[in-house]
């Protein structure tokens, strides 16, 4: 959304009114406000031709995204058939889904651990991301024995922070 235009004054400049005149000299300026509110990927180019007919440019395209939306994170797993509290006795499989317009994978934390008997064992692998809309999933296999913890965090590019997701130990 512009704003109205406004007339700076400057030594020389003739009038003030918001309206334009043609008593003004080249060291007159007007001036506007672009507000971007919504989120967006915008781009800003500028030109303008005065009542001479001469032409100026801003002289470059301003790309930027707007990005006040916060990301969410769902982790679900396969297996829920837990004995004991945390126990289980067949392999569990996670999925991890991000929802985030201007995803970036190298802002995903991960804390993964693995033991067994007390003994720091291995953690499994996290699966590449795959992409379908604004949603992006990865995986882990908990496939072996042992207790494992894990916690996930995510800012996006913009810094808008995830809710926290509660840490997993089974």
């Amino acid at each position: 959304q512009l704003s109205s235009w406004k007339h700076v004054g400057a030594a020389g400049c003739e009038g003030g009114s918001e309206n334009a005149s043609t008593h003004h000299v080249d060291a007159c300026k007007w001036v506007a406000a672009a507000h971007f509110f919504q989120d967006g990927e915008y781009t800003l180019n500028c030109k303008t031709t005065d009542l001479a007919g001469n032409e100026a440019s801003f002289g470059y395209t301003d790309a930027f995204v707007i990005d006040r939306t916060k990301p969410e994170i769902i982790v679900t797993y396969d297996n829920q058939s837990a004995q004991n509290g945390n126990y289980y006795n067949a392999s569990r499989n996670a999925v991890i889904e991000i929802s985030e317009h201007n995803f970036a994978e190298s802002d995903v934390k991960i804390t993964l651990r693995a033991e067994d008997s007390g003994e720091k064992i291995p953690a499994p692998k996290l699966s590449g991301w795959s992409k379908e809309g604004d949603v992006y999933r990865a995986q882990i296999a908990f496939d072996y024995d042992g207790e494992f913890f894990f916690d996930i965090s995510y800012t996006d590019l913009a810094g808008n922070i995830a809710d926290d997701y509660p840490a997993d130990l089974f």
